[in-house]
């Protein structure tokens, strides 16, 4: 079990619209998974957490070593959080609009 002493984390959680079929997220989620094992990141977790309260809700955490400064965790937090955003729209997974 590794300690946030050591690691920091990083969350993104995803809103994904009810219109998105199981299938749709399944692979996204696998993509999802498979992109983070190859990246330089420690306990990557990828969960579809809710749903049905009007959106799918998927969980993404990871860590990060401390070695790494504050400007490269953004700079690399950035680009993963692109990558999926990227997986997301290959699969056609739509993020849900905000209801005023």
């Amino acid at each position: 079990n590794l300690s946030l002493r050591s690691f920091r984390k990083a969350e993104l959680r995803l809103e994904i619209g009810l219109e998105a079929h199981p299938d749709q997220l399944m692979k996204g989620i696998q993509d999802i998974r498979a992109y983070l094992s190859g990246a330089p990141v420690h306990e990557a977790q990828v969960h579809l957490t809710d749903t049905g309260k009007g959106v799918h809700v998927m969980q993404i955490e990871y860590l990060v070593g401390l070695e790494e400064n504050l400007e490269s965790f953004l700079d690399q937090r950035e680009k993963h959080w692109l990558a999926i955003l990227q997986i997301l729209a290959t699969h056609q997974l739509v993020l849900a609009e905000k209801k005023a």
